[in-house]
């Protein structure tokens, strides 16, 4: 896949992507991404203020959790429309 072609792939699949489903998957996500996360979070064991870099974040399925503990998360997506979706995601999370 070329740079062009892999970002409208990724932003055609952003698009797709049901807001509310998501809200409803970060409220209780399913047990294999706890399953994930606990087990990335262990290694990596994040603390408050440390800063990350997420290449390929996607809609926030890591850089969300990582924000929530307070790290500096800069994230970086060849997809406009999966930054835009993580955003959303991030300012809802705030208000839970």
């Amino acid at each position: 896949m070329t740079n062009n072609s892999q970002k409208n792939f990724f932003d055609s699949f952003a698009r797709q992507q049901n807001p509310g489903k998501l809200i409803q998957e970060f409220r209780k996500p399913p047990r294999v991404n706890l399953i994930q996360r606990d087990f990335v979070f262990g290694v990596l064991n994040p603390k408050k203020g440390e800063k990350i870099l997420e290449l390929g974040a996607g809609i926030g399925l890591w850089s969300i959790p990582l924000l929530a503990l307070g790290c500096d998360v800069t994230v970086v997506d060849i997809s406009s429309v999966s930054l835009s979706l993580l955003k959303k995601m991030h300012e809802y999370s705030k208000k839970q």
